[in-house]
Formats: C-alpha cells, sequence, structure tokens
C-alpha cells in the first residue's frame, strides 16, 4: 500500500509527507508529556538545592538520583511489595466489578426497585470507607484478616459506585427499543443479552477504571494504618518512619506509572471491544 502510495504522488513527496508525519507525532507527543516534564524537570532543579539534603537529611524533597536507585531497588529486590498490594487490588477490583454489575442489572431492570434503592445506595457511596476502620477493628481487633480488612474496604467504598453506574445506565436505556422487544414477548434473558449488554458495556469499563483508582487508594491506605506483613502502604510507612524519603517517592512513581499503564490498556481494550460507541 505504501509502495502504490508512493509511486502515484512520487518518492520526493512521500519523504516530505512521512518527514510531515514524524514531526505531528513528535508535536502530539510534546502536548500530552509537556506538563509531566515540565513536573520532572522542577523536580529535579529543586533536587539541586539545598532543601534536597543527602538522605536521611532529606525531610522535604529526595535528589534525583537517590530517587532513580530506590526504583530500581524497589523493582529488583522488593517487587513482592508491589505485587502483594496489586493482587489484592486485582481481587478487589474484580470481585466488585463482576458483584457490582449483576447487582446494577437486577436494580435498574425492575423500576420499583431502583426507586427504592437509589436514596440508600446514594447515601452508602458517600460515606468513605477510611470512616469504616474503627468500626472494622472492633470486629477483628488483631487486623490480620486479610480479605475482611482490606477487600471488604474495597468493597465498602467502590460497590455502591458500580451498582449505580450500571443501574443509571439500563434506567437511561431507550423506552422505545425495550417496548418493540417486549410487544414480541420475549423474555427477560433476550432483552438482557440483546439490548441492556450492548447499553452497559461502556459504563462497565468506565467504573473499572474508577474503581481501580479507589482500590488503590484504600488497599495503600489500610496497609499504612494496619501493616500486613508484605504490602506497598507498610513499605512506605516504614522508610517515612526511618527518614528514607527517597524510597517513599520510589514508591509513588511506581505505583503512579503502574496505575497509567492499567488505565491505557483498558482505554486500548475498551476501543478493540465497544467499537459500536
Amino acid at each position: 500500500m505504501t509502495l502504490l502510495f508512493a509511486l502515484i504522488i512520487g518518492k520526493k513527496n512521500m519523504d516530505t509527507l512521512k518527514t510531515f508525519m514524524l514531526r505531528i507525532k513528535i508535536l502530539m507527543f510534546s502536548k500530552n508529556y509537556l506538563v509531566f516534564s515540565l513536573a520532572l524537570f522542577l523536580w529535579f532543579a529543586i533536587s539541586l538545592t539545598e532543601w534536597a539534603g543527602e538522605s536521611p537529611n532529606n525531610l522535604w524533597f529526595a535528589k534525583t538520583g537517590e530517587v532513580v536507585s530506590a526504583i530500581f531497588d524497589i523493582i529488583i529486590s522488593q517487587k513482592t511489595q508491589v505485587l502483594a498490594t496489586f493482587i489484592r487490588v486485582f481481587i478487589s477490583v474484580t470481585s466488585v466489578v463482576l458483584i457490582g454489575s449483576i447487582l446494577g442489572i437486577y436494580i435498574g431492570y425492575f423500576k420499583s426497585l431502583y426507586d427504592h434503592l437509589k436514596m440508600p445506595i446514594d447515601f452508602w457511596r458517600s460515606i468513605p470507607p477510611i470512616i469504616v476502620i474503627p468500626i472494622m477493628y472492633r470486629w477483628d481487633p488483631s487486623g490480620t484478616n486479610e480479605y475482611f480488612w482490606r477487600i471488604g474496604l474495597v468493597f465498602f467504598g467502590c460497590l455502591p459506585i458500580m451498582i449505580m453506574l450500571i443501574a443509571d445506565a439500563i434506567n437511561r436505556t431507550s423506552k422505545e427499543k425495550l417496548l418493540i422487544f417486549q410487544s414480541m414477548n420475549t423474555s427477560a434473558k433476550f432483552k438482557i443479552k440483546n439490548i441492556i449488554i450492548y447499553e452497559i458495556a461502556p459504563y462497565v469499563f468506565s467504573g473499572t477504571r474508577t474503581v481501580i483508582s479507589l482500590a488503590v487508594v484504600i488497599i495503600i491506605v489500610s496497609e499504612m494504618i494496619l501493616s500486613p506483613e508484605q504490602g506497598i502502604g507498610r513499605q512506605i510507612i516504614h522508610y517515612q518512619t526511618a527518614y528514607e524519603i527517597q524510597f517513599v517517592y520510589g514508591y509513588a512513581f511506581i505505583v503512579g506509572l503502574i496505575g497509567m499503564a492499567l488505565n491505557r490498556t483498558l482505554r486500548t481494550y475498551e476501543k478493540k471491544i465497544i467499537s459500536w460507541v
């Protein structure tokens, strides 16, 4: 195809077109990452001042070289800590998305049930999950029950968000489509499979991205408050009390990069799976 295009417009014009497209790509890259690059440059400039001392005297900022070294140290020798946290995140998010989608479909499909439960679920959604930690601590004072603490907190904070997102999507489904299928005496299973699934698919993906962001925050904060044997939150508290702030920054960068990669991956699969949107 490229060869045919080159024969039509000429080799010289083809080279000009390639150069133009390369410039466009460079411009788009610089536009997307300009603020991020400026933030990194600002941090590097601050690390050269007296505000960023050598460890353990760096109470606020860590030197660039120390943070880069800490990142490599975390990747090489502390990867189990990162893995432990994101395994909890994966289990929590998968459970919340599956259960929340099923409950959301059921609640949204029945209008009377949706009207009765909308306000209680909205109230539930407004309660920060961290507030529940003292109550859960009374039930499990040792804090050693992994699933009760971490995954339970994610369920409390994220499940109502997923439920209402799906239920609202179904409630906004075109009534004309439902009436057409209802006039054909189709079953509820048939309507869910051929209408509702297609209507809620974009909301499932957007809800998953939201749940991942919240789950990472909730899991890491819960690891900080009640430290398990492994986890990013535990390591952050450890290095903060040891005045090794470069590792705190290192973990922050790694979590940010993993979160960005997950978000980009979900967006890519979303475009492929629900191409009709």
